[in-house]
C-alpha cells in the first residue's frame, strides 16, 4: 500500500483557535480570508471576553451542537444571555458547505443577515439542508483536531429546561431542579493563534496495508488522515505495517529508507510511504505409482498430467484449499506436509513458505506376458507337424482373465487387438505372479524356409492391464 502524505502547496496566515471545554479541547481553523467579516465578528466576541464560560446550550445528535448564546454567570450562579453586537452580513458560499466538522453561524429564521454571537458545529453532512435555506448558513471554520470531543458532547444526555434550552446537554444530571456549573458543558477558555499553518493529509493506496502516525498529534491514518500544523513544526512520521504487509521505504521530502521520516513544516511537501503485501511460496509435489491432478482455491496450483511439482506465491494470511483427484486406474493415497493428512481436502494458511505432497498410487491390475515359446522339434521338416509350448505369466498385481492366446505360424509384424490368429486357446484366470504353459499340437510346418511364430495373449484386449505393450512374443524357426 502507498500512503501519500500531502502538504497543501501554500501557507496561509490562518487563525486557529482552541476551545478548552469541560469535556476536552477542540482545535478549529478559521477561514480568515474566505469569510472575513464573519471571522472578525467571532474574534471580536472572543477578544472582548464575551465567550468566557460560554456554554453549549443546544445539542441535536446527528445534526449540530450550538454555543455562543449564553454564558455561566459566576456571581449569579446562573446562565445569562451574551449581549449581541450588530449582526454580521451573510457570507455563505457554495465553496464552504455545512459538512461534518465545520463551524457556522446561527441566525434568525427568515433573515439571512441576522447572525450575531451564536455558532454551531455540524455533526454530519448538513449541506443539503443548511446550504439551501435562509440564504445559507455561513461556514467560517473547521475542526482540525478534537472531533472526538465534539462527538462526546453530542452523546451527552439532554434535558428540556425550557425556552432556548429544550436540548440542553448535561455533563452530569442535576440532583435537583437547580442547574449548577458542574452540570453544563462549559467553554473555560478560547486560545487564539495566528501563526502560518500547513495542512497535512494522508492517502492510502497499493497492495499492502498499514498506518502512518505523527509525533505531533494529528496524523493517525488509520482513521484520522488530515491535520493542520503551525509553520516550523517538526513532525516525525512513522510507518507501521499490519501483520500481512511490510513497509518498504519512504520517498520524497528528503526521506528515504525504512526508518522514521522527519520533516519541518516550512514548505509544501509530499511524502510517499510504500507498503507491500507479504507473499509466501506454496509448493505442491506429486508422488506415487499412479496419476492424478491437484488444484487450488484460490487458483494458482494446477498440477495434472506431466506435472510433478507446482509452485505459486500467495499473500500472507491467504487460506488455500488443495483438492486431489486421481485419474482412471489410480487412487489418491493422501497428503503429507504442512499439517495436511488424510484423504479429504488440504487447507493451509500462508504465514510461511509451505510444501505439500499428494500421493497417487496405481490400482492393482493384471499384466499378461508371453514369457517363453518352445517348439518341438525346433526345426520341423517340410510338410510335417510340430508342437508349440507357450508360457504365459501374470506379472501384474491383481488376478485376471487372460482371455485367449492366439498364435500365427509365420507372422513377423505386431498384431492389433481382435485380429484372429491361426490357432487360439483360452488362457483362463491367472493369479498375480502365476504362470501356465499352453500347448498347441499338430501345427503344420508347411514349405521349407525361415519362419516366425507369433504368440499374443489377451489378443482381444478385453482386460485392462498395467502394461498393454508386452502381450506379444515371437520365436523364429526353420522348416527343412
Amino acid at each position: 500500500m502507498v500512503f501519500y502524505f500531502m502538504m497543501v502547496p501554500w501557507a496561509s496566515r490562518a487563525t486557529t483557535i482552541t476551545l478548552q471545554t469541560s469535556v476536552g479541547s477542540v482545535e478549529i481553523s478559521l477561514f480568515d480570508s474566505a469569510a472575513l467579516r464573519t471571522v472578525a465578528n467571532f474574534l471580536h466576541y472572543v477578544n472582548s471576553g464575551a465567550y468566557h464560560l460560554a456554554i453549549i446550550h443546544r445539542s441535536v445528535p446527528g445534526f449540530i451542537i450550538q454555543g455562543g448564546g449564553y454564558t455561566w454567570d459566576e456571581a449569579a450562579l446562573s446562565v445569562r444571555r451574551i449581549p449581541a453586537d450588530p449582526p454580521v452580513v451573510n457570507e455563505f458560499s457554495d465553496n464552504r458547505s455545512n459538512v461534518r466538522g465545520t463551524l457556522a453561524m446561527a441566525k434568525l429564521g427568515g433573515n439571512p443577515n441576522s447572525a450575531t454571537s451564536e455558532w454551531f458545529i455540524n455533526l454530519a453532512d448538513n449541506s443539503g439542508n443548511l446550504d439551501n435555506q435562509n440564504g445559507g448558513f455561513t461556514v467560517f471554520g473547521e475542526v482540525t483536531n478534537g472531533m472526538t470531543v465534539v462527538d462526546a458532547i453530542a452523546a451527552l444526555p439532554v434535558i428540556n429546561a425550557g425556552g432556548a434550552f429544550t436540548n440542553l446537554p448535561m455533563v452530569t444530571l442535576p440532583a435537583s431542579h437547580q442547574i449548577h456549573q458542574a452540570n453544563l458543558v462549559i467553554i473555560n477558555s478560547i486560545t487564539v493563534n495566528t501563526d502560518p499553518v500547513f495542512t497535512a493529509s494522508v492517502e492510502k493506496a497499493g497492495t499492502g496495508s498499514g498506518v502512518v502516525t505523527s509525533s505531533v498529534a494529528g496524523i493517525n491514518c488509520g482513521s484520522d488522515c488530515t491535520q493542520r500544523y503551525a509553520a516550523g513544526t517538526r513532525v516525525t512520521l512513522t510507518a507501521i505495517p499490519n501483520s500481512t504487509s511490510t513497509f518498504t521505504g519512504w520517498g520524497g521530502g528528503g526521506c528515504s529508507g525504512t526508518g522514521t521520516c522527519t520533516i519541518t513544516m516550512t514548505a509544501a511537501k509530499m511524502i510517499t510511504a510504500t507498503f507491500a503485501r507479504i507473499t509466501y511460496l506454496l509448493t505442491v509435489n506429486k508422488s506415487g505409482t499412479g496419476g492424478g491432478t491437484v488444484t487450488s482455491n484460490p487458483s494458482g496450483i494446477q498440477c495434472g498430467a506431466g506435472c510433478a511439482t507446482s509452485i505459486k506465491s500467495y499473500n500472507s494470511g491467504t487460506q488455500v484449499t488443495l483438492t486431489a483427484g486421481a485419474v482412471s486406474g489410480s487412487t489418491f493415497a493422501g497428503w503429507l506436509g504442512s499439517g495436511c493428512s488424510g484423504m479429504g481436502t488440504c487447507t493451509v494458511t500462508m504465514g510461511v513458505a509451505k510444501t505439500v505432497t499428494a500421493t497417487f498410487n496405481a490400482l492393482p491390475r493384471p499384466n499378461f506376458v508371453v514369457t517363453g515359446i518352445t517348439l518341438t522339434p525346433t526345426s520341423p521338416t517340410v510338410n510335417s507337424t510340430f508342437r508349440a509350448n507357450v508360457t504365459v505369466g501374470n506379472q501384474g498385481t491383481a488376478a485376471g482373465d487372460g482371455g485367449r492366446l492366439n498364435i500365427w505360424l509365420n507372422q513377423a509384424a505386431n498384431q492389433s487387438c481382435g485380429t484372429a490368429g491361426d490357432r487360439n486357446i483360452v488362457v483362463g484366470t491367472l493369479a498375480a505372479g502365476a504362470s501356465k504353459i499352453l500347448t498347441f499340437n499338430s501345427l503344420p510346418a508347411g514349405s521349407a524356409g525361415n519362419k516366425t511364430l507369433r504368440a499374443f495373449v489377451d489378443s482381444n484386449c478385453a482386460i485392462t492391464e498395467s502394461n498393454e505393450t508386452n502381450n506379444q512374443r515371437i520365436q523364429t524357426y526353420t522348416v527343412r
